[in-house]
């Protein structure tokens, strides 16, 4: 998909570029790219592709590709497990049972059901429906 410029979007990536020129002549040995320059190049990426951005620069793919998903990901709320209740249609009660079974998701989320006196339990599709929602 073609990005979309406009004169104050190009003078942007033409300012980091004075930055890393100017980041590149000054410096008195070899040394990693400051992260204000890093910082900068990540965030023109709302208005170009992050290989256009890397070729303009002179700057690694791979690790500006890196820090721009780590920059989005600063940027996502955090998601937080929070328990919650969820309601299974198990039928009607036909039988006697008694005991305990207990499932876990891949996800560590657990399912713990006590099982008295009589009821009617399809105990393949409680743990396929538990599974699909964990």
């Amino acid at each position: 998909m073609k990005r979309q410029t406009n004169p104050t979007n190009k003078t942007s990536l033409k300012a980091v570029k004075q930055q890393i020129q100017h980041w590149r002549k000054t410096r008195t040995r070899l040394r990693p790219i400051p992260e204000e320059i890093w910082q900068a190049a990540a965030g023109l990426t709302q208005n170009y592709s992050i290989s256009r951005i890397a070729q303009e620069l002179g700057l690694n793919y791979t690790v500006l590709k890196k820090r721009v998903k780590s920059r989005h990901s600063q940027n996502l709320p955090i998601a937080r497990a929070v328990p919650g209740f969820a309601e299974f249609g198990l039928g009607e009660p036909v039988s006697s049972y008694g005991g305990e079974i207990e499932l876990e998701a891949k996800n560590g989320s657990k399912l713990k059901i006590s099982l008295r006196g009589s009821m009617y339990i399809d105990l393949l599709e409680l743990s396929r429906q538990f599974l699909q929602s964990s």
